[in-house]
């Protein structure tokens, strides 16, 4: 489908929400997939403080913190229903490699039958800095040590104009590309995301969508993309109105449209729990997950709970007639 296709079916949802649900009942039927995972932020400590980020903290702040392998354990050794350990962390100079593998080490000890998805491409640049490693070996270490999946974060916009107005001088997009690239290339799966509601334009958008899909042609290695709306609230950019709901379920649907990545999450933590439903018939086919201790959307002001359980996901989908496909980060069926 070429652009000027594209940009009408953006100026008639109906058509585009009827288009992409289509493609994505010809993947899946009525399965919606879930993980029961948890959100594990190793520390909020970042050297990288983006205007759009309501997350990260200087290392005095009183509320500022670092996990250790023992309190991870203390965390995960009671959740033995979890299926899913997903990590992100700020850019924290004392929070060592060795620690982090360390932590992954004691997760796969204590939930053995748990898959791990770890670090953004943001976070292995940063080791492989810190460490003087190359790209390949912060990614060695991550396959040696559990991980099955990097996650999708920091990818924003996919464009020097955007990290510019959001503020930000983490990974560029040219290095993030790069990066989930060699993790493909080593047999180590990932996502991506978007975030939007904030500068972009639709072109934007479909810009973005295209590296992607550019990279997902070359590799096949991106397992689900995840649209993140942009919650503003305890950031530079609070000024800024979130997107509508509207807006959010034309982005879910144009991706669908556009990219070949295999799953669309409709992340409801990001977009609510109503509009994530709403995704589920405009070309979302993944719920997430139970998300125990999700902090970074709750931090920007989303006021969704701070997790569900499975029976609340599956009640969820069961209502709207659709089936739950409980899954890992492999998307391999659990049960």
């Amino acid at each position: 489908m070429n652009r000027a296709d594209l940009k009408y079916l953006i100026d008639n949802p109906i058509d585009l929400f009827n288009e992409a649900n289509k493609k994505k009942n010809s993947l899946y039927g009525k399965n919606v997939f879930f993980a029961k995972n948890i959100h594990l932020n190793l520390t909020n400590i970042c050297v990288e403080r983006c205007g759009f980020c309501p997350f990260a903290r200087n290392k005095n702040d009183l509320d500022a913190y670092k996990l250790t392998p023992d309190l991870v354990v203390s965390k995960l050794q009671n959740l033995t229903w979890l299926s899913e350990v997903h990590i992100t962390s700020g850019l924290n100079p004392d929070l060592k490699w060795n620690e982090v593998l360390k932590i992954l080490d004691s997760i796969k000890n204590t939930l053995p039958k748990v898959t791990i998805k770890s670090l953004t491409a943001v976070e292995v640049e940063f080791y492989a800095k810190e460490e003087n490693k190359p790209i390949e070996g912060i990614i060695e270490d991550l396959l040696n040590h559990g991980s099955v999946s990097l996650t999708g974060g920091g990818a924003e916009i996919l464009k020097d104009s955007m990290r510019s107005k959001l503020l930000t001088k983490k990974t560029s997009p040219k290095m993030w590309l790069k990066i989930h690239e060699i993790a493909h290339k080593m047999g180590l799966k990932s996502n991506a995301t978007i975030l939007y509601g904030h500068f972009e334009t639709f072109d934007d958008i479909l810009d973005h969508l295209s590296l992607l899909e550019e990279l997902q042609q070359k590799t096949g290695g991106f397992q689900a993309f995840i649209p993140l709306k942009f919650q503003p609230l305890n950031t530079k950019f609070r000024h800024i109105k979130p997107a509508t709901s509207i807006k959010t379920l034309k982005t879910i649907a144009i991706s669908r449209l556009v990219l070949s990545i295999p799953h669309i999450k409709a992340y409801w933590p990001s977009i609510g729990q109503d509009c994530a439903l709403m995704a589920l018939w405009a070309g979302a086919d993944d719920l997430e997950g139970t998300l125990v201790d999700e902090k970074i959307m709750h931090e920007g002001g989303s006021p969704e709970p701070g997790g569900l359980s499975a029976e609340s996901l599956k009640n969820m989908i069961t209502d709207i007639g659709l089936v739950p496909f409980e899954r890992n980060s492999l998307y391999e069926k659990i049960g």
